[in-house]
């Protein structure tokens, strides 16, 4: 099972299309899964999530739909996968050094963290340091050179008719 479920990696991809949405675009559900190709439902369950983490703001009503609640380079993935899916951990330990035969509750002390639980702690807080490292706007930069223009304009011109059909 991975780590980071897909809700994450919907999250993230929808956010990159709210980059450089015009301020009087409010981005729908519908839209986003649509543009996608994701299930509507349980994208809205990401962003209610990424509601409560403080990354998007909602608006109601016939308007309604989503917006970045900050710039985007202070959104993180570490942000993002935390509003998602709550605190990443790694590793479980379920303290089996202490019932060893051979300690018979002599082995470490009880404030002590056994060696392979050390080890995926540091892994955890590398993890965590890596994720924190990487932001929307550093996508944004990183996209944009391996995604032609062509591509971001037809997104772009997507989203405005889908804008325009709401209107009507």
């Amino acid at each position: 099972m991975p780590l980071l479920g897909k809700g994450v990696e919907y999250a993230i991809h929808s956010l990159y299309y709210m980059i450089d949405a015009p301020k009087d675009r409010i981005m729908t559900i519908a839209d986003l899964a649509t543009f996608q190709n994701i299930s509507e439902s349980y994208l809205a369950k990401v962003f209610t999530r990424l509601q409560k983490g403080g990354l998007v703001r909602s608006n109601l009503g016939v308007k309604g739909g989503y917006v970045l609640a900050k710039d985007p380079s202070e959104i993180t993935f570490w942000d993002i996968a935390v509003a998602v899916e709550g605190r990443v951990s790694l590793f479980e330990c379920h303290d089996v050094s202490s019932g060893c035969i051979l300690y018979n509750g002599n082995g470490k002390n009880s404030d002590e963290v056994c060696t392979i639980h050390a080890v995926f702690l540091e892994a955890n807080q590398k993890l965590e340091a890596y994720l924190k490292n990487k932001d929307l706007r550093w996508l944004h930069a990183t996209l944009a050179k391996v995604i032609p223009d062509t591509f971001l304009k037809e997104a772009d011109n997507w989203f405005n008719l889908q804008k325009l059909k709401a209107k009507d």
